[in-house]
């Protein structure tokens, strides 16, 4: 008996010792696997980082930017300056969405000044994107529990890929390994420059582009959630005495086309920002609907819906003197 006894004891020693082996084994190649595609990311990423870096906490801003890679490419800090006479910085994130917006709205809420106009660059597809704990918004948060809500989120929405370090990079994979690769880094120029969180050095197009086809299908349930993370954000805005402004970057007629056809993707993020408006007393600026007199071409955009620097300047113009006028 006693010899039975420990050998059933050995065995579950070594079976928890060849477990723990095992998890501290995927841990070391998790996050060797994600050093390694960071260390090969895209000039994509360092700019959409390296932008961000600027920000001092102690500073202070009268006019916030938020938003996805939309608002952080098409609307620039210095021209609403130069219109309204307040300092801008541009908060705008690629591949981020309203869920990720709220947490870094109460992340600068703990650690700057709040400013007097804050600008949500919208769009109807910020309601079908799924919470993405990816490679561009974590390091632009510094307090670590709502890193953790960055997390949590994604795995309450089924993106289980967020527990590991490598999964919270995955929009970097293909772009690190072609460039490992292939040693190779044509998304964006290497030369840029900051313009307090935005990026020059977006050239545009000499030919029309073709649709972007988004994988992503309406979900009502999703919507629901990235409405509901929209509405915290505008709240966490008003609740700091923010004036709001939800404005809409223009898209390449080509795109504009194909969105138009999405009828419940368009039907709810209308719902959404109608109701939030009336409640919490936003303006909206619809840009290629008020900005009639300005003509985008196709050197005005990157692609069929992010404007270059050319089109980002003449959308920011439009916008400053329509802020000067809303908000004297």
């Amino acid at each position: 008996m006693a010899e039975t006894h420990l050998s059933t004891s050995n065995f579950k020693s070594r079976f928890w010792l060849t477990l723990l082996a095992f998890v501290f084994g995927l841990v070391v190649i998790d996050f060797a696997f994600a050093t390694f595609i960071e260390a090969n990311a895209s000039s994509a990423y360092r700019q959409a980082i390296g932008s961000k870096s600027s920000f001092q906490n102690k500073d202070t801003y009268d006019i916030w930017i938020m938003g996805d890679s939309l608002a952080a490419d098409g609307i620039v800090p210095s021209v609403l300056e130069a219109e309204t006479g307040q300092k801008t910085y541009n908060w705008g994130i690629n591949a981020s969405s309203p869920f990720e917006w709220e947490i870094l709205g109460r992340d600068l809420e703990r650690r700057a000044v709040f400013p007097k106009i804050v600008v949500i660059g919208c769009n109807p597809h910020m309601f079908i994107k799924r919470p993405n704990d990816g490679p561009f918004v974590p390091p632009a948060i510094q307090a670590p529990d709502l890193q953790m809500d960055l997390m949590r989120g994604s795995v309450e929405r089924a993106d289980l890929s967020a527990i590991l370090a490598s999964g919270r990079k995955k929009l970097l994979w293909k772009g690190s390994i072609a460039q490992w690769t292939q040693g190779r880094d044509d998304q964006l120029p290497r030369t840029f420059d900051f313009d307090n969180g935005f990026v020059r050095g977006h050239l545009g197009m000499k030919t029309p582009p073709r649709q972007m086809n988004d994988a992503l299908r309406f979900d009502a349930k999703n919507a629901q959630f990235q409405s509901d993370a929209f509405e915290k954000l505008v709240a966490l805005c008003a609740r700091n005495n923010a004036r709001i402004a939800l404005v809409k970057v223009p898209i390449h007629p080509v795109q504009l086309a194909v969105d138009l056809k999405d009828v419940a993707t368009l039907v709810h993020y209308q719902k959404t920002i109608n109701a939030v408006t009336t409640k919490y007393r936003c303006k909206t600026f619809e840009g290629q609907a008020e900005s009639n007199s300005t003509q985008y071409s196709d050197a005005d955009f990157t692609d069929a819906i992010h404007l270059s620097n050319r089109g980002a300047d003449k959308f920011s113009l439009d916008l400053g003197r329509w802020l000067r006028v809303t908000w004297p």
